[in-house]
């Protein structure tokens, strides 16, 4: 199994996975920048905030891009009826989910890193919470991995990688349009779940126009449901996997 992991990662190096991972945790954080409100007493909830919502715009699409990336090789390439005379059809299915899963939680990763050192360049007077941080990372990562192996599921399921990349577009912007909509829609939008996980609210006075921010009490259940549903996409894909025809 580790050597073929490691043909995978072969895969990922000459795909450049690494340039498309930086540039998918860029837009996301540069955006967030760009629409939270820089005050150093509250810079670090304000981006506690923003980023959530700007993961529903990117990652959604990203996610897709990812998959799609993983499997291009065997679809390109039509090489699916030779790896599978070389390898089992689950050995090829797992070393390709565990590249998944390392490449999305290295996104989440470089959200948080970019995350401390925007709040130090900037000056932030607010003491970073170090458990909203691990709680940004920890329900961004596990919505980004069922986005993920839905997207894999899909390009497992269609002969062509074009579905894939259209649901993940559209999601994007259904995953944005359900952070306006009452909470209790946005529980069946599964792409815009980074949005209620969030560990902030904002509050605002239009009058005085007056912007603060609310911790959110953690969202045990709607982490355990974003679990399950992981797991019933992984289930699906290594069905798909083991019937798909070459």
């Amino acid at each position: 199994m580790l050597s073929l992991f490691h043909a995978e990662l072969k895969k990922a190096h000459r795909r450049h996975d690494l340039l498309i991972i930086v540039m998918i945790a860029a837009a996301v954080v540069i955006l967030s920048m760009g629409n939270s409100r820089n005050e150093p007493d509250t810079g670090y909830s304000a981006l506690f905030y923003a980023i959530p919502i700007m993961n529903a715009l990117i990652l959604s699409t990203g996610m897709a891009v990812l998959a799609n990336r993983i499997w291009d090789v065997e679809t390109k390439g039509n090489t699916c009826k030779l790896l599978f005379t070389l390898q089992s059809r689950s050995s090829l299915y797992i070393a390709k989910a565990v590249l998944g899963v390392l490449e999305v939680a290295l996104v989440c990763i470089l959200e948080c890193l970019a995350l401390i050192a925007f709040g130090i360049l900037k000056g932030y007077t607010e003491p970073l919470d170090l458990s909203r941080l691990f709680w940004l990372f920890l329900c961004t990562f596990l919505v980004s991995l069922l986005l993920f192996f839905f997207s894999y599921a899909l390009c497992l399921y269609f002969p062509s990688q074009v579905p894939a990349l259209a649901v993940g577009l559209a999601g994007s912007l259904i995953g944005l349009f359900s952070g306006f909509m009452p909470k209790i829609v946005t529980y069946f939008v599964p792409w815009g779940y980074f949005i209620p996980l969030s560990a902030m609210e904002m509050g605002w006075n239009p009058e005085t126009r007056d912007i603060w921010y609310i911790p959110q009490p953690f969202p045990g259940t709607l982490l355990l449901v974003s679990a399950i549903f992981i797991i019933v996409l992984l289930t699906a894909g290594y069905s798909l996997m083991q019937k798909k025809e070459v």
